[in-house]
C-alpha cells in the first residue's frame, strides 16, 4: 500500500475556518479549497464515467497533498456499475455474532458506511 502524505480535506476546511480575520490567508485558502474541490469532482466523475461509483465519499477520504495534489482515498464500499455485490448471496443469510455482543444476529451487508456519514434514506411511496 502506498503511503499517502499530506492533510484530509476535512483538516484543509478546518484551517481555512481557523484562519480568523486574517482576510488575505482566508481568500488564498479558499481558492485552494476550490481547486481541491474541483479535482475531486474530475476524480469522481472519470471514476463515474468508467462505471464505478465510490459510495463513501466525505471530506475524511479526501487526502491533500502539500503542493495541492488531490487522491480520493478508500475505495472499499465502491460498486462496479452492473456487477453482482462480490457477496451478495451473504447479504439474505443471518449471521450469529460472538457472545460478548449485546445483539446476537444481524443481516451481513444490510448498512454499508457509518451512519454519522451515511445518506439519509427517503421514504418509499
Amino acid at each position: 500500500m502506498r503511503f499517502v502524505r499530506g492533510r484530509t480535506l476535512e483538516d484543509a476546511i478546518a484551517a481555512y475556518h481557523a484562519a480568523g480575520e486574517h482576510k488575505e490567508a482566508r481568500e488564498v485558502e479558499l481558492l485552494r479549497l476550490l481547486q481541491v474541490f474541483l479535482n475531486l469532482c474530475q476524480t469522481v466523475a472519470y471514476a463515474h464515467s468508467r462505471g464505478v461509483i465510490h459510495r463513501d465519499l466525505k471530506p475524511d477520504n479526501v487526502m491533500v497533498g502539500e503542493f495541492g495534489e488531490t487522491l480520493l482515498l478508500d475505495w472499499g464500499l465502491a460498486k462496479v456499475l452492473g456487477q453482482p455485490e462480490p457477496d451478495a448471496d451473504l447479504l439474505k443469510r443471518t449471521v450469529s455474532l460472538p457472545p460478548m455482543s449485546e445483539a446476537t444476529q444481524t443481516i451481513a451487508g444490510s448498512v454499508k458506511g457509518r451512519p454519522a456519514t451515511c445518506r439519509p434514506r427517503r421514504p418509499r411511496g
